[in-house]
């Protein structure tokens, strides 16, 4: 019992030193980070179960960071850490929504994100669905490439 308490205080203050914080812990790759799009320069929002993803502006607010787990990408605003998924609709075009992961065919929570590096940019896209953008009417869609920057995510801490 000892040991581990020592353990956890080398962990904090190595943590407190070098600065070090859980989001850029793992060789270079956000473990939990907003997404942030490079026309709008609003982040993804998750808003609740069963409702539309929105973009906002960005603040450090858990309904805006999200976390990676294979190819499901995960809300950290849920109350309960990868419950809630991004899901993409049934068809091109559709709206990007926030819904249990459990509950949702493997197709439409699949994601491929290139890299979540600090400051990375790229693409995110469904297998099902197409490519996360924002419409001019801002929302939050799933679908085909735009030319532009309106498919374009930069990945922030």
């Amino acid at each position: 019992m000892r040991i581990a308490s020592l353990a956890a205080v080398a962990v904090t203050f190595a943590t407190a030193t070098l600065g070090f914080s859980a989001p850029q812990a793992h060789a270079g790759t956000l473990l939990e980070f907003r997404v942030k799009n490079m026309t709008t320069g609003k982040c993804l929002q998750w808003n609740g179960y069963d409702k539309p993803v929105s973009q906002v502006t960005c603040k450090k607010t858990m309904k805006q960071y999200w976390g990676k787990a294979g190819t499901m990408v995960q809300s950290m605003g849920t109350g309960l850490i990868g419950e809630g998924c991004l899901t993409a609709p049934k068809k091109h075009e559709g709206r990007a929504y926030g819904r249990v992961c459990s509950d949702q065919q493997r197709k439409y929570i699949g994601w491929a994100i290139l890299s979540t590096a600090p400051n990375a940019k790229g693409v995110i896209g469904s297998a099902s669905g197409g490519y996360l953008k924002v419409v001019k009417s801002g929302q939050v869609v799933v679908g085909k490439r735009v030319s532009g920057n309106r498919d374009l995510w930069k990945f922030i801490a």
